[in-house]
């Protein structure tokens, strides 16, 4: 026969095991993969030959993703792998000046609003939309996606 103090002892092991499979199974049914086919999917179907995509921030690996959800060859693609500041956006604005359209794809919050700043002026914004993954922490937890149609001021 079993004492008191090996029941209990079951009883908090039981519980522990049960609150752990919980947490475990309650994750499965979050989305924690960023939604790059549905941000492929929507440039495969909304954007126009010579569009400009900048991706912010641009590494190999991003544009790979990218490309395995856009097979679309008529984009021009644009990286960006340096934190954007009120310094280096017109160097990037002086880039994209050649471009009607411009997607915008980020993946790091402009928290001070550079990016859309720069662009109001000379750029209208036509679309925006917040793909949430929960993937990031600190805020970074989705990918953006805007984009500027050029406007008369440019």
């Amino acid at each position: 026969m079993l004492d008191l103090n090996k029941l209990v002892k079951l009883f908090i092991i039981g519980i522990i095991i049960i609150l752990s499979l919980k947490n475990v199974l309650g994750s499965y049914n979050v989305i924690k993969q960023e939604r790059w086919s549905e941000v492929g999917n929507y440039l495969n179907t909304n954007g126009k030959q010579g569009d400009l995509i900048v991706f912010y921030p641009g590494d190999d690996n991003i544009l790979f993703i990218f490309n395995y959800y856009s097979k679309r060859k008529d984009f021009i693609k644009k990286p960006v792998n340096e934190y954007i500041n009120n310094y280096n956006i017109k160097e990037l604005l002086l880039f994209v000046k050649k471009y009607k359209r411009v997607w915008f794809i980020q993946r790091i919050k402009d928290h001070k609003g550079i990016i859309k700043k720069t662009f109001t002026g000379y750029y209208d914004l036509l679309f925006y939309k917040n793909f949430k993954s929960g993937y990031f922490k600190e805020g970074n937890e989705d990918i953006e996606l805007s984009l500027f149609k050029k406007n008369n001021n440019l």
